[in-house]
């Protein structure tokens, strides 16, 4: 299967989106993903579409969905929140989204808070949020994150069955965190959304361009070609200014960053060419 190369708009820290937007098609990179709160990504999404580029999935915003696994009035609050979130998607012609199953800052989300989190609350949350994607259209896809975070994607996954919920295979937090599971082996076949991105597999998630670190690509991808994942882009959710790397890209601007993201991209698209199973 022939891909094209997209980035996460968020390439930058503290960047104006159009801005941005406009440096990304500068660089021949084709599609984009948002990534926001509510109310402030329709007009991302509207700008993106009148430059031409494509958006395969909207990531929706994470601050509070560990309300989601607490009964009581913030849990309802964030249903809502993410309820309104997929209606804006649909207004904007947005048939996927990508959803974190709980925070990713290990500060807020750590082993023993999950042992009390109460996994009821949790599945209940989702179904319902489900619900409203399911007549909207829109599919979910829930991200793999930390270790920590696996056993309650696992207790979504696993309990929910809709063609409407699946698996956002993130390459980077698979590699740097879990790399001994087979997440697509066996999600893959409900994979709706892709993350790629490049680190050392020492439990540091860097966001750096493939081939930057130590991840094996050409097995990236042959997993990302067998599974179901049809969007035909390679999202790089990759980043220029990542504090965790440190000053890697320093010695480039971000012009010449996203130049270095689209031949990475290009080079992803060609290492393994199999056929998608859909």
């Amino acid at each position: 299967m022939k891909y094209e190369t997209g980035i996460a708009i968020a390439f930058q820290k503290k960047v104006n989106e159009k801005e941005a937007l406009h440096k990304i098609k500068d660089a021949g990179i084709k599609h984009v993903m948002p990534h926001g709160k509510l109310g402030d990504f329709e007009g991302t999404i509207e700008y993106a579409k009148g430059l031409g580029l494509g958006i395969p999935f909207v990531h929706l915003d994470y601050t509070y969905i560990n309300n989601l696994w607490q009964e009581g009035t913030k849990k309802e609050e964030e249903i809502k929140r993410k309820i309104e979130s997929l209606k804006a998607c649909k207004r904007c012609g947005i048939d996927t989204v990508v959803i974190h199953p709980t925070e990713l800052d290990s500060s807020t989300i750590t082993v023993e808070r999950v042992s009390k989190i109460d996994k009821a609350a949790g599945l209940e949350s989702y179904t319902r949020i489900l619900r409203t994607a399911q007549e909207l259209g829109i599919k979910i896809a829930l991200e793999n994150l930390k270790a920590v975070n696996i056993p309650l994607l696992e207790h979504l996954l696993d309990n929910i069955e809709s063609p409407y919920l699946g698996f956002c295979y993130d390459a980077g937090h698979h590699y740097a965190h879990v790399p001994h599971m087979d997440l697509m082996g066996k999600y893959g076949h409900r994979c709706f959304a892709i993350h790629i991105s490049d680190n050392n597999m020492d439990d540091i998630d860097l966001h750096l361009l493939p081939f930057d670190g130590k991840i094996d690509f050409a097995r990236v991808m042959k997993e990302i070609g067998a599974s179901s994942y049809d969007k035909g882009v390679i999202l790089l959710e990759v980043r220029w200014d990542d504090v965790k790397a440190g000053k890697r890209y320093a010695d480039i601007t971000p012009v010449e960053f996203l130049e270095r993201a689209k031949r990475a991209g290009d080079k992803l698209s060609v290492l393994e060419p199999v056929v998608c199973i859909n």
